[in-house]
């Protein structure tokens, strides 16, 4: 939800109005588009196109066509394609095949796509995505690789910080400090995948970056800020 509501603020700022999305008709998929229409509304755009597709089905053509039917019809000017790895690949690749012209179309994702395989095709080029702040984690990825020989999964930087986090209060005062009150202060804590907040809903707010696909990479587009300071005031 907190990737969602950034790339879709962001977005927002830099002008985009119509938002549309393609996804996975699982809970999953529910999810990120409540996350959608809820951040879109807040930023005063409006959802052109909501397209569901089987997450079982391997053809995906059909959900394609809907969506390029929408985008003649009445156009968007963002498409968000909530899949990671092999999936969103070939969606973006099928996009120009059905006249949704990429270039002008900005796709947008999630931390999925913080991965090499997807940086290397083509059509995803420009596309934005919420992520942790890179830096922080390579850190953290080059202390994993030297002790344990391989690349951590990115969800090993959530339990890193979970962790320290309970090591942390546990030694903040004698018999530790895991209060409601101290658990979500509204100032968050820090980490190696940024600054993070938790909630009385048990949710979680982070600070992200939004990443753009460059050829073979990614950029840092806007970067993740380093206090919930302008948030709270």
């Amino acid at each position: 939800e907190s990737q969602i509501a950034r790339v879709v603020a962001y977005a927002a700022s830099q002008g985009v109005k119509r938002f549309a999305i393609m996804t996975p008709n699982s809970a999953y998929g529910r999810l990120v588009l409540a996350a959608y229409q809820e951040s879109v509304v807040k930023a005063g755009g409006t959802i052109s196109q909501v397209t569901f597709y089987d997450p079982k089905s391997p053809d995906l053509t059909l959900p394609v066509r809907e969506m390029a039917d929408a985008y003649k019809r009445s156009g968007f000017d963002a498409l968000m394609i909530p899949e990671g790895g092999q999936r969103v690949r070939a969606f973006a690749a099928m996009l120009p095949a059905f006249e949704i012209p990429t270039g002008l179309v900005r796709l947008l994702g999630t931390a999925q796509w913080q991965d090499p395989t997807v940086a290397a095709e083509p059509a995803l080029v420009g596309g934005w995505f919420a992520a942790p702040a890179p830096e922080r984690f390579q850190s953290f990825a080059q202390r994993y690789a030297s002790l344990y020989g391989s690349q951590p999964d990115p969800r090993a930087g959530i339990v890193y910080d979970a962790v320290t986090l309970a090591a942390a209060l546990a030694q903040s005062k004698e018999g530790g400090d895991f209060t409601t009150a101290r658990m979500t202060d509204p100032s968050g804590f820090s980490g190696i995948t940024g600054v993070f907040r938790l909630s009385a809903d048990g949710k979680t707010e982070r600070g992200l970056a939004v990443m753009e696909i460059a050829p073979g990479t990614f950029t840092v587009k806007d970067p993740a800020p380093t206090t919930f300071a302008a948030v709270i005031n």
